[in-house]
């Protein structure tokens, strides 16, 4: 049987084609951050600093291309938090500009700490078992070695 996920994006972003934001909507878990204040500045403005070129040129691609992708950024929220999001951002067409959807990324970096922080003399399997009985997000275990699931937990 196939689970079927159906999460509504973290973020979802208008933009015109020059990269300003002409709508933002926040999911229910970043309702409070005042995303809408985002309305009129330029997408970079909105991000961390170091990826801007890759942004810029991004923007640039879809503008002249097309082009669709997908990327992470340190996402800046009005509130001052920042947070790890993965957007996919797709080409409306060179007169309409783009849309990206965002996915916080916070829960995976939060397995990963807590990973990374598990007592170092718990056996591997230990570890991975504790991972997976605090998380609240999907997770496949999978075998660099042998190439294959291991383990699939869906909520």
């Amino acid at each position: 049987m196939i689970a079927n996920s159906f999460e509504k994006p973290d973020i979802t972003l208008t933009l015109d084609s020059n990269g300003v934001i002409r709508n933002a909507v926040p999911s229910d878990a970043l309702a409070d951050e005042g995303i809408d204040a985002w309305r009129g500045r330029c997408w970079t403005e909105t991000i961390s600093p170091e990826i801007n070129p890759q942004i810029q040129k991004m923007i640039e691609d879809m503008r002249l291309k097309g082009a669709s992708s997908c990327f992470q950024v340190k996402q800046r929220l009005p509130s001052g938090r920042e947070l790890p999001f993965e957007y996919t951002a797709v080409s409306l067409g060179k007169e309409f500009g783009f849309i990206a959807i965002g996915k916080n990324l916070q829960a995976i970096s939060d397995l990963q700490t807590r990973l990374q922080q598990a007592p170092l003399a718990l056996p591997l399997v230990s570890r991975i078992a504790l991972l997976i009985s605090s998380s609240l997000e999907q997770l496949l275990l999978i075998s660099a070695s042998l190439a294959q699931l291991v383990k699939s937990l869906i909520r």
